[in-house]
């Protein structure tokens, strides 16, 4: 896996709350806490857009029965969506 180096500079009270967060949450190291931090803030980017387009959808029109073939198609969005994100978490 191909790894990107950031340097973060913070306020010294943000240093010492990561380094309170890593010796209570089970973090080994910094990287580890803000990878961890990294992850959850694209589950929450993914979980607004999923939102976004569900109101749209909602807005969008009529409602209409959903068809085997809907959900076939939507099952085959979820899982590319679900790959996608695995291999920006693993660098690929």
């Amino acid at each position: 896996m191909a790894h990107t180096t950031v340097n973060i500079s913070m306020p010294k009270p943000m240093g010492q709350w990561v380094k309170s967060r890593i010796a209570r949450g089970g973090y080994g190291n910094a990287s580890e806490y803000f990878r961890d931090l990294v992850r959850k803030d694209q589950k929450v980017l993914t979980q607004g857009e999923v939102e976004s387009q569900l109101l749209a959808a909602l807005r969008d029109g009529e409602a209409t029965p959903l068809t085997r073939q809907d959900w076939i198609r939507t099952r085959r969005q979820v899982r590319a969506q679900i790959i996608r994100q695995q291999k920006v978490r693993h660098g690929r």
